[in-house]
Order: C-alpha cells, then structure tokens, then sequence
C-alpha cells in the first residue's frame, strides 16, 4: 500500500506544471490579426535539434487554430547569432555562451529591430523566446525541469506581455510540447479578446 502512494504520488508530481504570465493592460487595443512567430532559443544541455522547431510549427498552429493567421519567422534572420553550444569535445563553451556577440537577441531586441520586422512582415504582434530544460539531482533521483518562456511586442515595438510555463515534463517528447503551446496560446488568446 505504502508503495501504491508512493508511486500515486510521483506520478502527480511528475505532471505537475505551472504559468505565470503579465501583461501590459494597455498593450493591445484590437485583436491581432496576424503573429509573427521569432526566434526561440535553446538552452539545454541535452541536444534536440527538433525540439524548437516542434515548439515553434506548434504555437503556429495552436494560433492558427483561434483564427489568427501566424507566421514562422525565417531562420536566416536569425541562424547566424545561434550561440555555440559545445566544442569538438562536446563540452559546453561557457565563454561562447557569455559572450554579448554570441548570445544573439534574446537578451532582448531592441524596439527598433522588432518594429522593423512588423513592418517587413506586416504583422500586429512579434513573440520570441527561450525553453530551457536541466536535469536535477544525482544518478539516483533525477528530475527533469523544464521553463519555456515568451516575450510578445506589439507592432510599434512596445513589449506588451511576458508569460513562463514550468513543467517537470521533457520537451523530447512531442506531446508535452503540443500541451505546452496549447497553454501558451489559450492564455495569450484569451488577453487578446
């Protein structure tokens, strides 16, 4: 019996999840009516070269799904800023990751930039991001930890909301990514009514 809860019990925690989102009550006054889908930067140990574009075609779809008509944001505009993530060795380059040139623009694009792209593209939001995935714990008791989080900016460049989804759940598997967009959009369709 002690073993049945014991299992009952790290089976709910291990599906536990959580979001916490802000967003400028000010930032949108009309429903978008098209997004524009950026970059979405990796920041895991383990390499999954699918995993973002998964999360990406999936955001895309969950938004085309609420009648908004989105947009992938092609990679040559932002492939080139790609941080270096490990050497011929395969260990992490943490000067290449620290280093401002080969951090991209995740840290933050500037209003200009992102004002550039909206009007390139003729789009009334932009959304870009980071998913970052650990392991926690020792050989005998690992846990995976895993944040995704989105910036959204309105076409004038105005940042208009921020939200973050934490799961114990691996983005390796398609499905925690299918759910985990579907969250995402929900809440971010739901300030935009």
């Amino acid at each position: 019996m002690k073993k049945l809860l014991i299992a009952i019990s790290l089976a709910f925690y291990a599906s536990c999840a959580s979001m916490d989102a802000h967003f400028d009550v000010n930032g949108v006054t009309q429903k978008p009516r098209k997004i524009l889908i950026g970059r979405v930067e990796s920041r895991t140990l383990n390499y999954n070269p699918y995993a973002i574009i998964n999360f990406r075609d999936s955001l895309r779809f969950e938004f085309f799904k609420r009648g908004y008509n989105s947009e992938l944001l092609p990679a040559e505009h932002w492939k080139s800023s790609e941080p270096v993530l490990r050497d011929e060795a395969g260990i992490k380059n943490s000067d290449a990751l620290n280093s401002q040139k080969n951090r991209g623009w995740y840290a933050e694009p500037n209003s200009e930039s992102i004002k550039a792209y909206c009007e390139k593209y003729v789009v009334d939001v932009f959304i870009f991001g980071a998913i970052s995935e650990s392991e926690i714990g020792d050989f005998g008791s690992t846990r995976i930890s895993t944040l995704v989080a989105l910036l959204l900016y309105e076409k004038s460049g105005k940042k208009i909301g921020e939200i973050r989804y934490t799961t114990s759940d691996s983005t390796s598997d398609a499905a925690v990514i299918h759910d985990i967009s579907k969250a995402l959009v929900s809440k971010i369709h739901a300030e935009f009514r």
